[in-house]
This record gives C-alpha cells, structure tokens and sequence, in this order.
C-alpha cells in the first residue's frame, strides 16, 4: 500500500475528503497532505529507505470545536503505522488550520520487485 494510501485510509473514518494536495476551501471541512522524502539507512552507497515527511492539513470553520478531532487524528495515524504527530495551529480569521507532521519510511525498491 503507498503512503498516499496509508494516509488516506488512516482519515476515512472522520468522513472528510482526503487529498494529497494543500489548498484552502473557506467554509469547508477536509483533509490535505504533502510529504516530501529523504533517502536514509546507506549500505554499499546507495538508501535503503526513503523517510517520509509527512504534513496533515486539517481544515474547518471556525465554530469547529476540534479538541477530540485533533487527538483522535493523532491516535489515528500512529495506529496506521505513522511516527506521533506533532501539531501546528496555523488557523486565522478565515478558518481552522491545523497541521500534523508526522513520518513514516518504507524500503527502497531498485529491482522493481517490491
């Protein structure tokens, strides 16, 4: 399963959309990610792994009370196999922002067999 996958799956169950992109809907409620990744573990000069680094955008209106929202993610994504988020309060007058940043590695596939 990709980590696009993974991410997805983990949100399904709040009922949201989920996107790998990060754009703001004023009013809307959703999910939208973007990860960028950094090769790790070297053996005979080449990455065995590639770390994910992964941001949750989380997006409501403002009258949202999502304290159990936000620790309900959390325990979400680290039961899907995802390192403890962090959080982010990025919101302003226009609505809620709040980011989780959390990781996740998979293995390098240089044979095409994984």
């Amino acid at each position: 399963m990709s980590v696009d996958s993974r991410i997805v799956a983990a949100l399904a169950p709040f009922g949201y959309n989920v996107a790998n992109t990060v754009s703001y809907a004023k009013g809307k409620t959703y999910f939208a990610f973007n990860y960028e990744t950094v090769p790790a573990d070297f053996g005979d000069d080449a990455p065995q792994h590639e770390r994910y680094l992964i941001q949750i955008h989380f997006f409501c209106p403002l009258n949202v009370n999502i304290t159990s929202t936000k620790r309900s993610v959390k325990q979400m994504l680290y039961a899907s196999g995802f390192t403890w988020p962090s959080t982010e309060d990025a919101s302003d007058s226009d609505g809620r922002h709040i980011v989780f940043e959390c990781e996740v590695s998979e293995g390098v596939d240089f044979d095409g067999d994984a």
